[in-house]
């Protein structure tokens, strides 16, 4: 039952992320886009929008198709919007730090003021603050749920020898995050089901922020796969790999080199520490805000530009392409011509066919096929090509 319980508290976590996002699209109004294509004009500036963009919409998966839009639209260069990109990713880690802080106890007067004024208010703005504040409640709901059933499940011999398992796997730790980062495409519920986790006390600080880094790069495979059906998407995508993927098998190399009991001694909570592992994570990310040009360019190694098919010869001067009349005209012209062709064509082979019929009986093919002399085969070819080259020779 408490893993039914575990599974319930992580869907409850996607249906709080999309309920927030909800509520703050209505307090702005759907303006998101349009701010943020005013207010993106320098590459700091498209950096700081990019972290207000993270924060009222905590899903990576929204702001990939935001940023592949954007670029599209061509409004924003492609620099900036790598920078709203990795603006967007410390945004999103505010969330993290919210849920970090134990507020689980007050669930349920969010519920309640939110509740309200999404329920009873018709003012479109206090039903999206209404929205949000609920949302917040589900997810302080769902982390509750997760903390009690991991507490449960924790005297349970067969789950403590799994996590000394996975804690002396990093590796195999590392991937089970991305993967389920990727399947529930959010990095913030993948963090926040690992923080419920802990509270059973078999989760320590080096799992916790390996299982940070892994939903880090299952947040960068994310955002690729949202954006594959885009070449802008493709290139994002690759570009926030070749910044986010070296990065984070540099913090993997460290954190394994240091021992447990120096990083024993960081301040803060365990929630609190991986919350802020979490977005020191994405700062140092920003790094690739600086250096867009060079990403740009490997990322067209990578995602190139498709090659335009080859154009079909024409026999319309490209001069009276320039000109609809005139082009339209010739274009006439030339379908007269070709139906002048097959007029000929269909004379030449009535003339063979008379001819055949037309010589004496004695020079006929007996056995029952009918069949052209050689003379009057080279007679039909030869008509044939002759009034076609007569009629080309008109029309030009």
């Amino acid at each position: 039952m408490e893993f039914i319980t575990i599974i319930g508290g992580v869907f409850l976590i996607l249906f709080g992320l999309r309920y927030v996002r909800k509520g703050f699209a209505r307090i702005l109004g759907g303006d998101l886009l349009d701010w943020l294509q005013r207010y993106t004009r320098t590459r700091p500036r498209a950096f700081m929008g990019g972290v207000v963009a993270g924060t009222v919409m905590p899903s990576s998966t929204a702001m990939a198709f935001l940023s592949v839009q954007m670029t599209r639209e061509g409004k924003i260069s492609w620099a900036n919007v790598l920078a709203v990109l990795l603006g967007a990713h410390v945004g999103i880690t505010v969330l993290i730090q919210v849920l970090a802080l134990n507020l689980r106890e007050y669930a349920p007067l969010f519920l309640a003021v939110g509740g309200f004024l999404f329920l009873f208010l018709k003012a479109q703005r206090l039903r999206g603050i209404g929205q949000a504040t609920l949302a917040f409640g589900f997810l302080l709901l769902a982390m509750g749920l997760i903390s009690g059933a991991a507490r449960t499940i924790a005297t349970d011999p067969a789950i403590g020898n799994l996590f000394e398992a996975l804690a002396a796997l990093p590796w195999l730790l590392v991937f089970g995050a991305v993967v389920l980062t990727m399947l529930i495409q959010s990095s913030t519920a993948s963090i926040a089901v690992a923080l419920g986790l802990a509270a059973s006390g078999q989760v320590t600080l080096p799992m916790l922020l390996l299982w940070v880094l892994g939903a880090n790069i299952g947040l960068c495979l994310t955002v690729l796969v949202a954006g594959w059906s885009r070449l802008e998407g493709r290139r994002l995508g690759i570009s926030l790999l070749l910044v986010k993927i070296p990065l984070a098998v540099a913090c993997i190399a460290v954190l394994l080199s240091v021992p447990e009991e120096t990083l024993a001694q960081l301040p803060g909570s365990l929630n609190q520490q991986a919350a802020w592992a979490h977005t020191l994570f994405n700062l140092l990310g920003v790094i690739g805000a600086f250096n867009a040009d060079r990403l740009g360019r490997l990322a067209l190694v990578f995602a190139p530009d498709p090659t335009e098919p080859a154009e079909s010869p024409s026999r319309l001067d490209p001069i009276l392409q320039q000109h609809p009349s005139l082009a339209v005209n010739a274009a006439l012209r030339e379908t007269l011509r070709l139906f002048d062709t097959l007029h000929i064509l269909r004379e030449s082979v009535f003339d063979g066919l008379l001819a055949r019929y037309r010589r004496p009986k004695r020079q006929r093919c007996t056995g029952g096929r009918a069949a052209f002399s050689p003379c009057a085969m080279r007679w039909c070819l030869f008509s044939t090509a002759y009034r076609m080259r007569i009629s080309t020779k008109t029309a030009g």
